[in-house]
């Protein structure tokens, strides 16, 4: 398969004839073919409803009402249950949604398991109270040292460049990098007029001093142009980090949020530690199912026990909220229920809210002006029957990225087993942002027009380049993810989002909390937010 086929493929997103690949297979020449498992994250329960599909359905009526029920089961979600048990609140329901976990599922395939969204949390920042707080409850964390299990192991990154490996992802050092730095620590010691540290997570900590702010008025790239910087592997380092945090690369976010990725953490190589599990960020949501105590049902009770924290494989296709309660439609078993909340704590994604929420303008969100643009992703996860030959110049690590490469690179997600020997099988995780065409026209293309073919072909276009077909021949199962509205991106301007500020301060019976309230997409902010949501209710 060539460089100019692959760039075909690309380049013909969005066009109105369907693209095909004639009889080629992209296994054609592998001795075995694997199973392949294509996941369309939440996409057809999301066009239904966006569609209407089940307004004409009568719903079952349930003769029961719930004290508190939550929709979702991503990080806000289930940080929003945390935090209710940890006050003593023990009368909940959860409703996982379409994807149990959300962005931060596992996948698994025999004793293996993988992320098929988010694989990290980086070392929390001394603002991020809450993390700490949440993973000393979860042993992860004991007088101030991380579980050693947890940290990546050595060697946790590695950069192909050159045509060998290099131990660290920034490219070189050099004079623009050097002042890069030099003025990121300025900006990591400044503070505001209102005494607030100018870049700090969770972002509502943040100050508001129109000295930093004003730095959302214009894109990264723009502001670094403006600063002199010209380095070529500088920005592309630059590109890199946005892409990986926010789904888009520095000609389209904010400055001030390109900034914050640096200025809100300390990148020192000896103190920026990184947790990571075989299964990602799922490995550590199961490990805060467990600790809350979930009972799983499978159909609603007749009656509810005095305490209760429940969870539900069903899905809420409306939400309704009235003066002394809230009406849910909820998809269970292919059925329509309707239940009653005393409280509820919207957790689901603002472009799937504004078609559940009933009058979602009343809440001061305006989906035209106020919608974030959310970044498509394809996540692959490749199980292969032993590691593929490595180049010796430096030894596979945890990360491993291809400089100027068209993906993000690929996680060995069995990095942190702990063995003598190698194991016998492995899985290699890529990531890449879709970010050739609009997101828009990138979704499109994802849902009428892609193949499983394609999906392949851009899932290993690294992978390929690196091991050639012996890392396809390897294969024996792959399980590819599109996750069309994969994060928020924080574009010029999303600071000043009025419809976000207007949700994060709304207090009635129906509390949203989402990482899209930050406008972007870390594990922290969508934390802040399912504890700040679960604290009104408390507080009632």
């Amino acid at each position: 398969m060539s460089w100019n086929r692959r760039q075909f493929i690309i380049n013909g997103i969005g066009l109105t004839a369907t693209i095909s690949l004639g009889s080629y297979t992209y296994f054609s020449r592998t001795p075995a073919k694997p199973t392949i498992n294509v996941n369309f994250a939440g996409m057809e329960l999301g066009h239904a409803i966006r569609e209407h599909a089940f307004s004409k359905d009568e719903p079952n009526i349930v003769p029961i009402e719930i004290d508190t029920l939550i929709v979702g089961s991503g990080v806000a979600a289930i940080s929003a249950a945390w935090q209710l048990k940890k006050q003593g609140h023990s009368r909940f329901l959860l409703l996982n949604g379409p994807e149990r976990s959300g962005n931060s599922r596992s996948g698994h395939y025999e004793f293996l398991n993988y992320p098929t969204g988010a694989h990290y949390l980086a070392e929390p920042t001394k603002e991020s109270t809450h993390i700490h707080e949440m993973l000393q409850d979860l042993d992860l964390l004991k007088d101030g040292q991380y579980d050693e299990m947890a940290i990546v192991h050595a060697p946790s990154e590695r950069l192909f460049r050159n045509n060998k490996w290099q131990p660290e992802l920034l490219p070189e050092l050099d004079k623009d990098g050097e002042r890069f730095f030099a003025q990121i620590q300025v900006f990591q010691d400044s503070y505001g007029k209102d005494g607030k540290r100018a870049f700090v997570i969770p972002i509502a900590l943040s100050s508001q001093d129109e000295a930093f702010t004003q730095l959302d008025q214009v894109t990264f790239a723009t502001w670094l142009k403006e600063q002199g910087y010209q380095s070529e592997s500088l920005l592309w380092y630059l590109n890199y980090c946005c892409l990986d945090d926010y789904g888009q690369g520095i000609e389209e976010v904010s400055a001030w949020a390109g900034i914050q990725y640096f200025a809100a953490r300390t990148h020192a190589q000896d103190s920026n530690q990184l947790l990571t599990w075989d299964g990602g960020l799922g490995t550590l949501v199961e490990k805060l199912r467990d600790w809350i105590g979930f009972e799983k049902l499978t159909s609603f009770p007749d009656q509810l026990a005095e305490s209760y924290r429940y969870e539900m494989d069903g899905s809420a296709l409306s939400i309704d909220e009235q003066d002394d309660h809230v009406i849910v439609d909820v998809l269970l078993n292919q059925q329509r229920y309707r239940i009653k909340a005393k409280h509820v704590i919207c957790a689901a994604p603002i472009y799937i809210t504004q078609y559940i929420v009933k009058n979602f303008e009343r809440y001061g969100f305006d989906a035209k002006r106020d919608l974030p643009n959310y970044a498509p992703w394809l996540i692959g996860n490749f199980v292969l029957n032993g590691f593929p030959t490595e180049d010796v110049s430096y030894p596979l690590a945890w990360d491993n990225v291809v400089y100027q490469g068209p993906t993000l690179g690929y996680i060995n997600s069995t990095h942190q087993h702990i063995s003598v020997a190698m194991p016998e099988k492995t899985v290699f995780t890529s990531y890449r942002v879709l970010e050739k065409k609009t997101p828009n026209e990138m979704r499109d293309w994802l849902q009428y027009q892609v193949t499983k073919d394609e999906l392949m072909m851009l899932a290993t276009e690294d992978l390929e380049k690196l091991y050639g077909r012996e890392f396809v021949n390897r294969i024996v199962h792959a399980d590819l993810t599109v996750r069309g509205h994969a994060m928020a991106s924080p574009m010029p301007g999303f600071l000043h989002n009025q419809g976000l500020l207007n949700l994060r301060n709304h207090r009635s019976r129906l509390l949203f909390a989402h990482s899209d309230l930050s406008g972007y997409s870390i594990f922290e902010e969508a934390s802040w937010w399912g504890i700040q949501a679960a604290n009104g209710i408390i507080k009632v």
